[in-house]
């Protein structure tokens, strides 16, 4: 005699937080478009963001249909072997959240080069809890990189801000 598949169920934690993070996604999304994306032949500034925001939010729909059909694989993942700390960090999760609301909105005021800076070090020392010399190394090179690279090379005009640098 065959053994029955175990029923399936729906995390609706899971669901509910694939459903906050697309919100999140649709709006940094529909932010970025205020700042172009495309303006005399060029890629604008707002290009790279709302390509980010698109790939995550394909990605949260596929993640949220598994998740809603119970194909997801939540249940099934050791803990120790995904090196998780316990359950949810609800503190870690609440500043990654801070970070990609704030983030579009400050980028005007500040800069990219700022706001970057700010958000990369929210994420690798507070979130994170990365050391001093690392996330210095990594903000710096993060920070340095994407501006060359979309400043200079591409040459999709950033927000210049305070420091009246893309």
């Amino acid at each position: 005699m065959a053994e029955a598949a175990p029923a399936r169920r729906v995390a609706a934690g899971d669901a509910a937080a694939l459903v906050a993070i697309l919100v999140l996604v649709a709006l940094a999304g529909w932010r970025s478009l205020g700042y172009g994306v495309w303006s005399y032949g060029e890629p604008g500034p707002g290009l790279f963001p709302f390509l980010v925001c698109a790939l995550a939010g394909i990605c949260g729909v596929v993640a949220l249909a598994a998740t809603l059909a119970g194909d997801a694989p939540a249940a099934e993942i050791d803990p120790d072997a995904a090196q998780q700390e316990g359950p949810m960090m609800w503190g870690k999760l609440a500043l990654y959240v801070g970070v990609i609301a704030a983030w579009p909105w400050l980028m005007a005021p500040l800069g990219f080069v700022l706001s970057t800076a700010a958000a990369l070090f929210v994420v690798l020392r507070l979130a994170e809890g990365m050391a001093w010399g690392p996330a210095a190394a990594v903000l710096v090179g993060t920070v340095g990189a994407s501006w060359l690279v979309f400043e200079r090379i591409l040459g999709v005009p950033l927000p210049h801000g305070l420091l009246g640098v893309g």
